[in-house]
């Protein structure tokens, strides 16, 4: 069984969010690293997905592409049943490389596994209304973007 962990309460991760925050990227990157590297080994795989996001976010800011890749394939990779990180990396694709078409496909295929007679995959899975709500909201989104 995986330990509990706060996110709040590790420093690293505080000095990651601000440091990101601030265009910081160095001192951000090792800070999420570490946190990283914590979630990896207490098992926490809910954060750890989500750090590797959020990590990933910050080198789109960076510049650092391949990296935002890696970062988002490795969320997917680490929670492949959840249609959670695909979402993530479907609104990242879009707010932060404004890739629409990108951000479409990716949308396609959460829905495809939304559809799935298997979804929810398990109790801690978000209920499928959270997941309508947000996709329909990034699509308005993505919508109000491409009117003049």
């Amino acid at each position: 069984m995986a330990a509990e962990i706060r996110l709040s309460d590790l420093p690293s991760y505080k000095t990651a969010v601000f440091a990101a925050d601030e265009g910081q990227f160095d001192v951000a990157r090792d800070s999420y690293r570490k946190c990283i590297a914590t979630c990896r080994t207490a098992g926490a795989i809910g954060h750890l997905a989500l750090l590797l996001q959020m990590l990933g976010d910050m080198e789109a800011e960076a510049g650092n592409l391949t990296e935002f890749e890696r970062c988002h394939a490795e969320a997917i990779s680490v929670d492949p049943k959840s249609p959670l990180p695909r979402f993530f990396y479907a609104r990242s694709l879009f707010r932060h490389l404004r890739n629409a078409a990108a951000a479409e496909a990716e949308l396609g295929r959460v829905e495809s596994m939304l559809a799935a007679s298997n979804f929810p995959c398990d109790d801690e899975e978000l209920p499928l209304s959270y997941y309508e709500r947000e996709i329909h909201d990034l699509r308005a989104e993505i919508g109000n973007a491409k009117e003049p």
